[in-house]
């Protein structure tokens, strides 16, 4: 939506400055032809190709690029670390008591942005031999705000669309009640030809401001009838009308508005568009009616002109002939004026015009940092700057190459999966932050996750072209092929076996994990269970994080600070106390409130004494003088997930309980 509406708001700048400095230099018809260039960036819904002169390449479009974070972690005594011992953002999950080492302890960890695993819980993508299941919504984040973003732009649309839909059929109404039609025998000899030609009708309607073309009538009032020379000069201006198809464009025009309500600046250009369709249907009138009929033309339009003259209310595809003050006068200035049309401006116009085309059709430049990615990549470092470099790791790649790649995906055998090696993270490390040369092969398959003793193995194609894109996933003999993006991390994915055909071979079915989010704010994680059936095919069920928010928001679980007791309390909804947790490391804070931490998720992958799959979330507490949240060494808070069945998953959270075997930011004293 960025790169169309900074397309479109380039687009009208330099028609609008075209249009003051050519006054008179290019035809109105050639103007009024410069906003279909608008209206067709507004139509489309992506950038065909890229650019290294896109003006996108000026803006960052935070929905397509890739963010990772880069974190160096503080060691016991508060010091930096460097070099390879990179450790996890916010949520460390710790060490707990039992010695079971930290799932995200000394790991840099980076942003997945999957855009291809979107649907229902029930839809389902092919990808080779593999099916994917997803049940990810289409954004990360605070999904209830983008969908209430979302149903008030919808709503716009509606109540826009709606009242130009609700004018327009007023105003046709009326028409269609007084209309009585004109006899051909009425209307001048040359006009009765014309209009027959292009199946055109001409009505009279009592009471109607001005004349106007819908579909393809005319209409004017009953007094024009008998001024036979005024009724050239409307029948004149109206047949221009539809020999532009301007109904039709009229549509596109509101339909772009409805759409775009909340952008002034499209409304600023339709309505400019409608100003040059009228001088330009002013244009053809003189040149058919002929120059000596040029002032008679314009005296006739001013009286159509009055400044309390209205339309009722009536708005949509309406074409009348009259118009407001400000675009009367130009008409009337245009008309007036002794104009000579210059060739050259022409050409020039239409050089720029193609110039700018290139500027804001095509999207910002691949590989513009020249390491081989498909885009820049966005690298957050532990001290918030941002800088750039890298492949195009995980950046989905536009749908223009859907089809090529996943041909080209399909078209690659196994073979490749035998000599694979794992990603050298400390060269890819020093690729993206320090210049070295990319580590990752084109066209190389890299092992992200190898489980010999359970037959499951994990494997990522990287291309320049692509990035890191396509995964296999290795289950004895059978391969399953997905179209998905993965990451370089360590470790990225972690598998844990739930059942298997046999005793001790093939799983049947398996968990895994990976980290999507790791940064100083932020440490989030992704479950999936996958079914593997008889026939060797992986179905894979994915549990987003939105999904568990809703899920723990409907449980309405409050969170009661106690000073006195310096804990938290989790209450249920039916009064029931869950557990509390310890607060008392801010108890010189003045605790005000908690609230739960919508950034902090894990997963435990049968690290339980009963093998269940645990989600791990946090609390933060706010000061009564600070808006900042305070997370650090808090107790988790643990639910068990149900994953249903086979063939049948569907991620249910269990009753929440404090887990003080885990706290948030270091280790569990």
């Amino acid at each position: 939506m960025i790169e169309i509406l900074t397309a479109a708001t380039v687009l009208t700048a330099v028609i609008m400055g075209i249009r003051k400095y050519t006054i008179g230099r290019i035809s109105m018809r050639f103007r009024y032809a410069l906003w279909l260039l608008v209206a067709l960036r507004l139509i489309l819904p992506v950038s065909p190709g890229n650019n290294p002169y896109s003006i996108l390449n000026l803006v960052s479009d935070w929905s397509g690029v890739n963010v990772i974070s880069r974190q160096l972690a503080n060691d016991a005594d508060g010091s930096l670390e460097t070099g390879s011992d990179r450790a996890s953002g916010k949520m460390e999950y710790g060490m707990p008591e039992d010695g079971i080492r930290n799932p995200a302890g000394d790991q840099t960890l980076a942003e997945d942005l999957t855009r291809n695993r979107t649907g229902s819980a029930d839809s389902r993508e092919e990808s080779g031999s593999g099916i994917l299941v997803s049940g990810q919504k289409a954004w990360h984040g605070n999904t209830k705000a983008r969908f209430r973003i979302i149903y008030l732009w919808m709503a716009g649309i509606l109540i826009t669309g709606g009242y130009m839909m609700a004018g327009q059929f007023r105003f046709v109404r009326f028409l269609h009640r007084r209309r009585i039609e004109i006899s051909g025998r009425m209307l001048p000899e040359i006009w009765q030809e014309r209009l027959m030609s292009g199946r055109m009708h001409v009505y009279s309607v009592a009471g109607l401001p001005s004349p106007c073309l819908v579909g393809r009538n005319i209409y004017m009032a009953p007094d024009l009838v008998e001024d036979k020379a005024r009724m050239r000069h409307v029948l004149a201006h109206e047949y221009a009308h539809a020999r532009q198809g301007d109904g039709l464009w009229m549509l596109v025009r509101s339909a772009v508005c409805a759409v775009y309500w909340f952008f002034p600046v499209v409304w600023l250009a339709a309505c400019a568009a409608k100003r040059d369709s009228e001088l330009a249907c002013d244009e053809q009138a003189i040149r058919m009616l002929g120059e000596n009929e040029r002032f008679a033309y314009g005296r006739t339009l001013l009286t159509f002109f009055s400044d309390k003259m209205k339309t009722g209310g009536y708005t949509g595809a309406i074409l009348i002939m009259g118009g407001r003050e400000n675009s009367v006068k130009e008409r009337v200035r245009m008309i007036a004026g002794k104009r000579k049309n210059s060739r050259r401006t022409s050409v020039l116009v239409a050089i720029i015009a193609v110039m700018v085309c290139g500027c804001t059709f095509t999207g910002a430049k691949d590989d513009a940092d020249g390491s081989g990615g498909t885009s820049k990549e966005i690298i957050l470092t532990n001290e918030g700057d941002l800088s750039v470099g890298g492949p195009a790791a995980t950046e989905a790649v536009p749908e223009a190459g859907q089809d090529d790649f996943e041909e080209y995906l399909q078209n690659m055998d196994d073979s490749g999966l035998t000599s694979a090696e794992s990603v050298d993270l400390q060269k890819y490390y020093d690729f993206l932050y320090e210049d070295a040369e990319c580590p990752l092969q084109d066209g190389n398959w890299y092992r992200l996750a190898q489980k010999e003793e359970e037959w499951v193995e994990f494997y990522g194609l990287y291309t320049k072209e692509y990035g890191c894109r396509g995964v296999k996933i290795k289950i004895g003999d059978d391969v399953n092929t997905f179209d998905q993006p993965w990451l370089p991390t360590s470790p990225g994915i972690e598998v844990a076996v739930l059942e298997k055909e046999d005793a001790d071979k093939i799983p049947r079915s398996f968990a895994y994990k990976e980290c999507v989010v790791n940064n100083s704010d932020s440490e989030i994680w992704r479950l999936y269970v996958a079914d593997r059936y008889d026939t060797g095919t992986i179905e894979i069920y994915c549990f987003e994080t939105e999904d568990a928010l809703e899920q723990i928001a409907d449980r309405n679980i409050t969170l009661l600070v106690d000073r006195a007791k310096e804990s938290v309390a989790l209450i249920q909804e039916n009064g029931t106390l869950i557990g509390e947790v310890d607060i008392s490391a801010y108890g010189e804070e003045e605790v005000e409130e908690a609230m739960w931490d919508n950034d902090a998720f894990g997963y435990l992958l049968g690290q339980k004494e009963d093998g269940a799959i645990t989600l791990l979330t946090s609390i933060g507490l706010k000061a009564a003088d600070s808006n900042e949240l305070k997370y650090r060494g808090l107790f988790l808070i643990g639910f068990s997930v149900d994953i249903g069945r086979f063939g049948e998953h569907k991620f249910t959270l269990g009753e929440a309980y404090v887990e003080e075997g885990y706290v948030n930011g270091r280790v569990s004293k």
